[in-house]
């Protein structure tokens, strides 16, 4: 009976080991997939500081341009504007 007794218990605890095996190897997964994420994290995050940086850039040079185009559309106008007053004026 103490030798049945002795083989449950040791079935017992290589059962125990065998699940903290299993828990350890599922540890390691998970820590591996961990470091995945934590590598494409830093991947996204310089890319979302590169996007924008150019972003940053393209809104200096809209701004830049928007001066540019009002101004030369209100030259456009005024030029047009004197065109039509000198067909009133009959001097076209």
């Amino acid at each position: 009976m103490e030798g049945n007794s002795s083989d449950y218990r040791l079935e017992r605890i290589e059962q125990k080991l065998d699940k903290i095996q299993e828990v350890l190897v599922s540890m390691a997964r998970i820590e591996e997939r961990q470091a995945q994420f934590e590598e494409l994290t830093r991947i996204i995050l310089k890319k979302l500081d590169k996007s924008s940086d150019r972003i940053e850039v393209l809104e200096r040079s809209v701004s830049k341009n928007s001066i540019w185009t009002g101004a030369l559309s209100k030259i456009g106008w005024l030029f047009v504007a004197a065109l039509i007053g000198a067909m009133i004026k009959g001097w076209v």
